[in-house]
């Protein structure tokens, strides 16, 4: 009897024995675990969505501790991963990023940010939450200009160019001012030399001027585009730009950059290049980008390609104009090109897949 329990309790541990070998055949080691979790993750296809950021000091203004222009790279880098599989992005960048100031920009000629922690003016400051929302604007710049080429290629060609002698024309009038300081040159011949440089780059100038008027409204309209998707708010630039303290001269062209809150008697006034898109705007949210549709809309496409659907119907008027040699815009046709806009980009919101439309209208 002994013996028969003996060889039971010996035959039950080598099944177990037997079973946790077969097991372990198939189980995988802790580091093919970790790299099928980085793989979920999304850790190998977005090894290389970091945009290079070099930080520097920007002219008289206190530089941001390095903790918070982390957030700012941040901020970069979220946008780039949820863009990387339908858009491209800037390999580097400058950045300028200070503690306070009244201004954020994107230079297209020096590929630089200038990025405050908080907006200040007239002594007033805003919390730092709402100057997120300017990051992610004026990066939406910076997405916008490395994505022209492929959304409006015949105008980019050119626009490209140009703004490659554009930065060849500041580096010359650098090392001039280098040579300058260093007493290289007299003053004289300092003035002599800046004159110089810009007769030889007259011939070009007034056509970069023009391509830039002709593209500034569609690239501030894009910027707040990629601020609104990226941040899931109707509100961005207008809870930025606000200023409770002073809402009469804050308030209209805040309230102009709201995807939301359509209002004909503003729009008259919206000419300017940040507002000259108000209607079109409100048109995107009201049938692309409002809750209930953005969350139907991501179901079938990414938020990568959301985007890039948007920026091609831009990119299809910015040509049209181009060809048409339509660079400024008149207050008679500013209501028929948001409609031109919003037509364009509402022709491109197709599923790929099923080519049914993605938004209602």
């Amino acid at each position: 009897m002994i013996f028969l329990r003996n060889l039971l309790i010996f035959l039950v541990i080598v099944a177990l024995f037997s079973l946790s070998n077969f097991n372990n055949q198939d189980r995988p080691t802790k580091d093919a675990v970790r790299s099928r979790n980085r793989s979920l993750a999304g850790e190998g296809r977005t090894s290389n969505y970091k945009t290079q950021i070099t930080v520097k000091p920007y002219r008289f203004l206190k530089m941001l501790d390095s903790k918070k222009s982390q957030e700012m790279i941040d901020l970069v880098h979220n946008i780039n991963l949820w863009i990387l599989d339908d858009l491209s992005f800037p390999k580097k960048l400058d950045l300028f990023a200070v503690d306070q100031f009244a201004n954020a920009y994107f230079d297209t000629e020096e590929m630089a940010l200038t990025l405050p922690y908080q907006f200040r003016f007239e002594h007033h400051t805003k919390h730092p939450l709402f100057t997120k929302y300017a990051w992610a604007h004026e990066y939406g710049h910076a997405l916008f200009f490395e994505n022209i080429k492929d959304i409006a290629p015949r105008f980019a060609q050119r626009y490209l160019e140009l703004t490659q002698k554009a930065r060849t024309q500041n580096n010359d009038k650098e090392a001039l001012q280098i040579l300058y300081q260093e007493k290289s040159l007299t003053k004289v011949e300092y003035k002599a030399a800046l004159k110089e440089l810009e007769l030889l780059n007259s011939s070009w100038r007034t056509e970069y001027e023009q391509i830039g008027e002709l593209l500034a409204p569609f690239d501030e309209y894009a910027a707040d585009v990629v601020a609104a998707i990226h941040f899931s708010n109707s509100e961005t630039m207008n809870d930025s730009l606000f200023y409770s303290y002073d809402a009469k001269k804050s308030g209209g062209d805040a309230e102009m950059r709201s995807f939301e809150r359509y209002k004909p008697s503003l729009a008259k006034k919206g000419m300017a290049y940040h507002t000259f898109f108000y209607k079109a705007r409100t048109e995107l949210w009201k049938y692309c980008l409002n809750r209930p549709r953005r969350v139907e809309i991501l179901r079938r496409v990414s938020r990568g390609k959301l985007l890039s659907l948007i920026f091609n119907g831009m990119g299809q008027l910015i040509e049209q104009r181009y060809q048409q040699q339509k660079f400024s815009y008149t207050v008679e046709e500013h209501e028929k090109v948001n409609d031109l806009l919003w037509e364009s980009i509402d022709a491109n919101m197709l599923d790929q897949n099923s080519g049914e439309e993605l938004c209602g209208n």
